[in-house]
């Protein structure tokens, strides 16, 4: 027999919860307008252009020379070409602009954080 688990609005059925989660999950990875997986390196459609220093800047690893923090701007942050650091497994957040949701790119995300 499951027990009930406890939320603030009372007593529910660990199937419920199960009920509840399954649609929201399938929506991150595809089941959504876009047709997109919004979890980045699940898919065949995912992000690949994200708004995230560590994902848009290239791995010392694979650069060794040192890069300031305008030349790292403007060869890989604004650039472009898909991200040289995947982040697999994070969740990227679609961004509606005027031309509908899009989830690649980050001028939108710049542009919003400067409105």
């Amino acid at each position: 027999m499951q027990e009930k688990v406890g939320c603030p609005g009372g007593q529910t059925e660990p199937s419920e919860l199960i009920a509840f989660a399954r649609p929201q999950a399938g929506y991150i990875l595809r089941a959504n307008p876009n047709n997109i997986s919004y979890m980045i390196g699940y898919g065949s459609r995912c992000p690949t252009h994200v708004h995230h220093i560590g994902a848009s800047f290239v791995s010392m690893k694979n650069e060794s020379a040192p890069v300031s923090c305008s030349q790292g701007y403007g060869l890989w942050l604004n650039g472009d070409a898909p991200d040289p650091n995947v982040l697999r497994g994070a969740i990227a957040r679609a961004q509606t602009g005027k031309t509908g949701t899009q989830t690649q790119g980050r001028t939108i995300s710049r542009r919003a954080r400067n409105h």
